[in-house]
Protein backbone atom coordinates (compact mmCIF):
# COMPACT_ATOMS: atom_id res chain seq x y z
CA UNK A 1 0.00 0.00 0.00
CA UNK A 2 0.82 3.58 -0.59
CA UNK A 3 1.05 6.10 1.27
CA UNK A 4 -1.05 9.30 -0.21
CA UNK A 5 0.98 12.45 -0.03
CA UNK A 6 -1.89 14.02 2.79
CA UNK A 7 -0.95 10.64 4.66
CA UNK A 8 2.69 10.60 4.11
CA UNK A 9 3.11 14.70 5.42
CA UNK A 10 1.30 13.93 8.27
CA UNK A 11 3.33 10.33 9.42
CA UNK A 12 7.18 11.72 8.06
CA UNK A 13 7.17 14.35 10.94
CA UNK A 14 6.44 11.10 13.30
CA UNK A 15 8.72 8.99 11.47
CA UNK A 16 11.93 11.01 11.16
CA UNK A 17 12.72 12.03 14.71
CA UNK A 18 13.03 8.39 15.78
CA UNK A 19 14.75 7.39 12.42
CA UNK A 20 16.91 10.11 12.67
CA UNK A 21 17.88 9.24 15.99
CA UNK A 22 18.80 6.05 14.95
CA UNK A 23 20.80 6.93 12.47
CA UNK A 24 22.91 9.36 14.43
CA UNK A 25 23.93 7.11 17.16
CA UNK A 26 24.52 3.72 14.55
CA UNK A 27 26.58 6.24 12.74
CA UNK A 28 28.66 7.12 15.37
CA UNK A 29 28.71 3.68 16.78
CA UNK A 30 29.98 2.23 13.51
CA UNK A 31 32.45 5.22 13.46
CA UNK A 32 34.19 3.96 15.81
CA UNK A 33 36.29 1.42 13.79
CA UNK A 34 39.82 0.78 14.63
CA UNK A 35 40.96 -0.85 11.26
CA UNK A 36 39.69 2.39 9.29
CA UNK A 37 41.19 4.61 11.82
CA UNK A 38 44.94 3.09 11.44
CA UNK A 39 44.79 2.97 7.71
CA UNK A 40 43.73 6.64 7.66
CA UNK A 41 46.61 7.42 9.94
CA UNK A 42 49.04 5.46 7.72
CA UNK A 43 47.82 7.18 4.72
CA UNK A 44 48.55 10.42 6.31
CA UNK A 45 51.89 9.72 7.00
CA UNK A 46 52.56 8.47 3.24
CA UNK A 47 53.41 10.04 -0.20
CA UNK A 48 50.58 12.34 -1.42
CA UNK A 49 48.47 11.73 1.65
CA UNK A 50 45.32 14.13 1.16
CA UNK A 51 44.82 12.59 -2.32
CA UNK A 52 45.11 8.47 -0.49
CA UNK A 53 43.00 9.35 2.30
CA UNK A 54 40.40 10.83 0.45
CA UNK A 55 40.33 7.68 -2.34
CA UNK A 56 40.29 5.83 0.86
CA UNK A 57 36.84 7.44 2.40
CA UNK A 58 35.20 7.09 -1.04
CA UNK A 59 35.53 3.43 -1.34
CA UNK A 60 34.27 3.37 2.60
CA UNK A 61 31.53 5.66 1.58
CA UNK A 62 30.45 3.04 -1.49
CA UNK A 63 30.23 0.44 0.67
CA UNK A 64 28.19 1.90 3.36
CA UNK A 65 26.03 3.10 0.56
CA UNK A 66 26.01 0.22 -1.57
CA UNK A 67 25.23 -2.06 1.31
CA UNK A 68 22.58 0.28 2.39
CA UNK A 69 20.71 0.04 -0.84
CA UNK A 70 21.12 -3.43 -1.11
CA UNK A 71 19.47 -4.24 2.22
CA UNK A 72 17.14 -1.56 1.22
CA UNK A 73 15.53 -2.99 -2.42
CA UNK A 74 16.17 -6.51 -1.04
CA UNK A 75 13.62 -6.20 2.21
CA UNK A 76 11.72 -3.13 1.01
CA UNK A 77 11.88 -3.01 -2.57
CA UNK A 78 10.62 -7.24 -2.30
CA UNK A 79 10.14 -8.49 0.85
CA UNK A 80 7.88 -5.70 2.98
CA UNK A 81 5.92 -5.54 -0.43
CA UNK A 82 4.97 -9.49 -0.76
CA UNK A 83 4.88 -10.17 2.59
CA UNK A 84 2.94 -7.64 4.86
CA UNK A 85 4.09 -7.56 8.80
CA UNK A 86 1.78 -5.63 11.02
CA UNK A 87 3.33 -2.99 13.74
CA UNK A 88 3.61 -6.13 16.59
CA UNK A 89 6.06 -8.15 14.23
CA UNK A 90 8.60 -4.80 13.76
CA UNK A 91 8.31 -4.77 17.61
CA UNK A 92 9.12 -8.00 18.49
CA UNK A 93 11.97 -8.01 15.32
CA UNK A 94 13.16 -4.87 17.67
CA UNK A 95 13.46 -6.96 20.79
CA UNK A 96 15.69 -9.46 18.98
CA UNK A 97 17.82 -7.02 17.28
CA UNK A 98 17.58 -4.88 20.58
CA UNK A 99 18.94 -8.03 22.66
CA UNK A 100 21.51 -8.88 20.25
CA UNK A 101 23.29 -5.52 20.27
CA UNK A 102 22.71 -5.25 23.58
CA UNK A 103 24.89 -8.45 24.38
CA UNK A 104 27.68 -7.59 22.00
CA UNK A 105 29.83 -5.83 24.39
CA UNK A 106 29.66 -8.83 26.90
CA UNK A 107 31.80 -10.31 24.08
CA UNK A 108 33.71 -7.90 22.95
CA UNK A 109 36.84 -7.60 24.91
CA UNK A 110 39.64 -5.02 24.30
CA UNK A 111 42.25 -7.07 22.11
CA UNK A 112 46.02 -6.12 22.55
CA UNK A 113 47.50 -3.92 19.72
CA UNK A 114 50.15 -5.47 17.22
CA UNK A 115 51.75 -4.35 14.89
CA UNK A 116 50.09 -3.89 11.60
CA UNK A 117 50.79 -4.67 8.24
CA UNK A 118 49.47 -2.48 5.62
CA UNK A 119 49.30 -3.24 1.74
CA UNK A 120 50.95 -1.42 -0.87
CA UNK A 121 48.65 1.89 -1.18
CA UNK A 122 50.78 3.82 -3.66
CA UNK A 123 48.00 3.94 -5.60
CA UNK A 124 44.82 6.23 -5.15
CA UNK A 125 42.60 3.82 -6.26
CA UNK A 126 44.07 0.98 -4.15
CA UNK A 127 43.28 2.94 -1.53
CA UNK A 128 39.59 3.11 -2.96
CA UNK A 129 39.58 -0.29 -3.25
CA UNK A 130 40.64 -1.61 0.52
CA UNK A 131 38.16 0.86 2.11
CA UNK A 132 35.40 -0.39 0.11
CA UNK A 133 36.26 -4.02 0.30
CA UNK A 134 36.84 -3.87 4.05
CA UNK A 135 33.60 -1.94 4.86
CA UNK A 136 31.61 -5.10 2.74
CA UNK A 137 33.58 -7.52 4.65
CA UNK A 138 32.17 -6.24 8.04
CA UNK A 139 29.30 -5.48 6.93
CA UNK A 140 27.37 -9.04 7.89
CA UNK A 141 28.46 -8.69 11.26
CA UNK A 142 27.63 -4.94 11.40
CA UNK A 143 24.07 -5.58 13.10
CA UNK A 144 23.12 -2.23 14.04
CA UNK A 145 23.76 -0.94 10.30
CA UNK A 146 21.75 -4.04 9.21
CA UNK A 147 19.12 -3.12 11.69
CA UNK A 148 18.53 0.30 10.68
CA UNK A 149 18.42 -0.80 6.77
CA UNK A 150 15.44 -2.47 7.96
CA UNK A 151 13.77 0.06 9.83
CA UNK A 152 14.34 2.33 6.69
CA UNK A 153 13.28 -0.36 4.64
CA UNK A 154 9.74 -0.45 6.67
CA UNK A 155 9.70 2.96 6.83
CA UNK A 156 10.97 5.54 4.26
CA UNK A 157 10.33 5.62 -0.04
CA UNK A 158 13.22 5.73 -2.08
CA UNK A 159 13.83 9.10 -2.66
CA UNK A 160 14.12 9.64 1.19
CA UNK A 161 16.70 6.97 1.94
CA UNK A 162 19.32 8.89 0.45
CA UNK A 163 19.19 11.50 3.06
CA UNK A 164 19.83 8.96 6.08
CA UNK A 165 22.54 7.43 3.62
CA UNK A 166 24.28 10.55 3.60
CA UNK A 167 24.22 11.49 7.33
CA UNK A 168 25.07 8.07 8.02
CA UNK A 169 27.90 8.45 6.02
CA UNK A 170 28.88 12.19 7.56
CA UNK A 171 28.78 10.35 10.75
CA UNK A 172 30.09 7.29 10.21
CA UNK A 173 33.51 8.98 8.11
CA UNK A 174 33.50 12.14 11.11
CA UNK A 175 36.64 10.71 12.59
CA UNK A 176 38.45 10.24 9.78
CA UNK A 177 37.26 13.78 7.95
CA UNK A 178 38.91 15.50 11.58
CA UNK A 179 41.87 13.37 10.97
CA UNK A 180 42.07 14.45 7.46
CA UNK A 181 41.50 18.42 7.97
CA UNK A 182 43.52 18.38 10.36
CA UNK A 183 46.63 17.62 8.07
CA UNK A 184 45.74 19.29 5.56
CA UNK A 185 45.59 22.81 7.29
CA UNK A 186 48.71 22.04 10.11
CA UNK A 187 50.71 19.44 8.05
CA UNK A 188 53.49 17.89 9.47
CA UNK A 189 52.61 20.28 13.20
CA UNK A 190 49.43 17.80 13.11
CA UNK A 191 51.51 14.71 14.20
CA UNK A 192 51.25 15.17 17.75
CA UNK A 193 47.74 15.54 16.95
CA UNK A 194 47.73 12.38 14.95
CA UNK A 195 49.83 10.78 17.60
CA UNK A 196 47.44 11.20 20.71
CA UNK A 197 44.18 10.42 18.40
CA UNK A 198 46.16 6.69 17.41
CA UNK A 199 46.86 6.30 21.44
CA UNK A 200 43.15 7.37 22.43
CA UNK A 201 41.86 5.08 19.78
CA UNK A 202 43.77 1.76 20.88
CA UNK A 203 43.05 2.49 24.71
CA UNK A 204 39.59 3.47 24.51
CA UNK A 205 38.07 2.69 21.43
CA UNK A 206 36.54 -0.47 22.87
CA UNK A 207 35.04 0.81 25.75
CA UNK A 208 33.44 3.99 23.40
CA UNK A 209 32.37 0.71 21.57
CA UNK A 210 30.64 -0.98 23.87
CA UNK A 211 29.09 1.64 25.70
CA UNK A 212 27.36 2.67 22.14
CA UNK A 213 26.10 -0.21 21.71
CA UNK A 214 24.49 -0.40 25.66
CA UNK A 215 22.81 2.80 24.81
CA UNK A 216 21.78 2.33 20.86
CA UNK A 217 20.26 -1.50 22.39
CA UNK A 218 19.00 -0.22 25.16
CA UNK A 219 16.95 2.00 23.15
CA UNK A 220 16.08 -0.31 20.91
CA UNK A 221 14.49 -2.28 23.52
CA UNK A 222 12.80 0.28 25.27
CA UNK A 223 10.93 1.29 22.18
CA UNK A 224 10.00 -2.33 21.47
CA UNK A 225 8.76 -3.30 24.85
CA UNK A 226 7.04 0.26 25.07
CA UNK A 227 5.07 -0.52 21.88
CA UNK A 228 3.85 -4.22 22.99
CA UNK A 229 2.69 -2.53 26.34
CA UNK A 230 0.46 0.02 24.26
CA UNK A 231 2.47 3.29 25.05
CA UNK A 232 4.77 3.27 22.30
CA UNK A 233 7.62 6.04 22.78
CA UNK A 234 8.09 6.31 19.00
CA UNK A 235 5.55 5.66 16.22
CA UNK A 236 5.88 2.57 13.77
CA UNK A 237 5.08 4.02 10.19
CA UNK A 238 1.78 3.00 8.86
CA UNK A 239 2.00 1.45 5.70
CA UNK A 240 5.59 1.99 3.37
Amino acid sequence: MTLTVNDYCFYLPIMIPALLLKTVLVGLIDSINQSTIAITLYLLSSSNPIRRTLFFFLGIIFAYSLSGLLVYLGLGGFFFEVVTFNHKFQAILGLIFGSVIFSIPFFNQANKQRPRKYPDLSHPFISLFLGALLILGQIPITIPFLYLMQQLAHSVPLHDLWFFLFLFNLLVTLPLWIMLIGYSLFHEKARPFLRWVENFVNQNSTKLLNAGLYIFGFLILLDAISYLSGHPIFSYRASR
